[in-house]
C-alpha cells in the first residue's frame, strides 16, 4: 500500500506536466521530420496532427506515465487501461463530430478512409495484451 498514491497525488501539476513537455516534444519530433507538402498541428485536430500530402492525416494521441511496475519499467498498457478507452472515446466523439457535419455514417466513414489514428505512450506492453 505504500506504493498507492491518492488521487490528487495522481493528477498533481508535476505528473500532469510531464504528459505536457511528452506531447510537446512529439510534436517538435514531427515537424522535425515533416516533408514537403505536410504540415503538423499541435492541439489543433488531436493532441498532436501531420496533414500529409495525399489528402490524408493522421491523429496522434500521446499517453504519458509516471508509474513503474514492479520491475521498474513504466507500467503496461493493458485493455481495461483508462488511457486507451480515453483514447477510444476521444477518437468516436472526432469521428462523429456533428460541428464538423460528420453525424451522418457516410461522412463518418469518409473521415475514416483519410484519416490514421495512433496511440503513443511511454507504457510498456505486457503479455497478456
Amino acid at each position: 500500500m505504500a506504493n498507492t498514491k491518492s488521487f490528487t497525488e495522481q493528477t498533481s501539476a508535476d505528473t500532469t506536466e510531464i504528459g505536457f513537455h511528452y506531447q510537446y516534444y512529439y510534436f517538435l519530433y514531427r515537424l522535425l521530420n515533416l516533408k514537403s507538402g505536410q504540415s503538423v498541428g499541435l492541439e489543433v485536430k488531436d493532441d498532436v496532427h501531420t496533414d500529409l500530402d495525399n489528402d490524408t492525416q493522421i491523429l496522434f494521441q500521446l499517453k504519458h506515465t509516471v508509474q513503474l511496475s514492479a520491475a521498474g519499467n513504466p507500467i503496461a498498457l493493458t485493455e481495461l487501461d483508462s488511457d486507451l478507452w480515453k483514447t477510444m472515446h476521444n477518437w468516436a466523439k472526432i469521428i462523429s463530430d456533428k460541428a464538423a457535419d460528420r453525424n451522418q455514417t457516410s461522412k463518418q466513414n469518409e473521415f475514416i478512409k483519410k484519416t490514421e489514428f495512433h496511440l503513443i505512450t511511454n507504457k510498456s506492453e505486457s503479455s497478456r495484451n
